[in-house]
């Protein structure tokens, strides 16, 4: 890794000035918390049977801190997710494994700037592609679990302060890639699962799926997965969440696919396997 990409890595979780996985609650966390709490013994007491740890209001504060939209940084993705990125891509680098770097799914656009840092520093015939709405997360479905049906979406706009809805625009993405001097590297797809993908026909490398729900989830492996080089590379970064771990486990088993499943990193979920 060169020092160009260590020190991007560093910059997207601006970690070069404090250490963002340290995160202080505050007492309007909790006190909104207890609210919430308040209004799931009245709305949907199952939440709270099935997940009893978040009748504690400092803890349910604990859980959803992480996603404040005020953190400073571009991406919330750890260090062990990062360095599996960098690493998935230099990977493909070294072997030669033909096709693009995509990304489905890309908040504020902090892995694909790191992505888009890899092509500059290495490889600039490669292409990066980043599939988004720009418009936040679609509603999750049955397969998806109750605390993610019943809080994380039921209570988004209650919670608007954090990025519970993903919803960052177009234009601030640029913007974004744009501080890092590297805009004019990525291409970005506007539109929703699967409809982004009608005209996307080339061969990948490293696909990364960042889209939270089982029917993205899904949809996503059923359009792209074909396309995925031999030795190339699929990252998932929501695989702790139930309907996401559905579609990932149900899709291997469909097409019989037995490769390794590599766990990066148990606490947010990210795992990945070599095609």
């Amino acid at each position: 890794m060169s020092n160009y990409i260590e020190l991007l890595s560093k910059v997207i979780r601006n970690e070069i000035y404090h250490d963002p996985d340290k995160i202080k609650i505050t007492s309007n966390e909790v006190n909104k918390c207890s609210l919430v709490i308040n209004d799931l013994k009245k709305r949907c007491p199952l939440v709270l049977k099935t997940y009893p740890s978040l009748s504690d209001p400092t803890h349910f504060a604990k859980i959803i801190s992480y996603a404040r939209k005020d953190r400073p940084v571009h991406t919330y993705v750890n260090k062990l997710g990062i360095k599996n990125v960098i690493d998935c891509c230099l990977s493909v680098l070294d072997k030669e494994v033909k096709g693009d770097f995509v990304e489905v799914g890309t908040l504020k656009g902090g892995i694909g700037i790191l992505m888009a840092g890899v092509i500059a520093e290495y490889d600039r015939s490669r292409q990066l592609y980043i599939f988004d709405c720009f418009e936040g997360l679609d509603k999750p479905c049955n397969h998806d679990s109750l605390f993610d049906n019943e809080v994380w979406h039921h209570y988004s706009n209650v919670f608007d302060e954090y990025m519970f809805d993903c919803k960052y625009d177009l234009d601030s993405v640029v913007n974004n890639f744009k501080k890092y001097g590297l805009d004019d590297i990525p291409l970005l797809v506007k539109g929703w699962i699967p409809d982004c993908f009608d005209e996307y026909e080339n061969n990948i490398a490293v696909l990364r799926i960042d889209v939270d729900w089982y029917e993205a989830t899904r949809d996503t492996l059923l359009n792209l997965y074909q396309l995925v080089t031999k030795g190339g590379y699929v990252i998932i970064d929501d695989y702790n969440l139930e309907g996401c771990k559905k579609a990932v486990d149900d899709f291997r088993a469909l097409i019989n696919c037995d490769n390794p499943l590599y766990e990066v990193c148990a606490d947010t979920g990210i795992v990945c396997w070599e095609k």
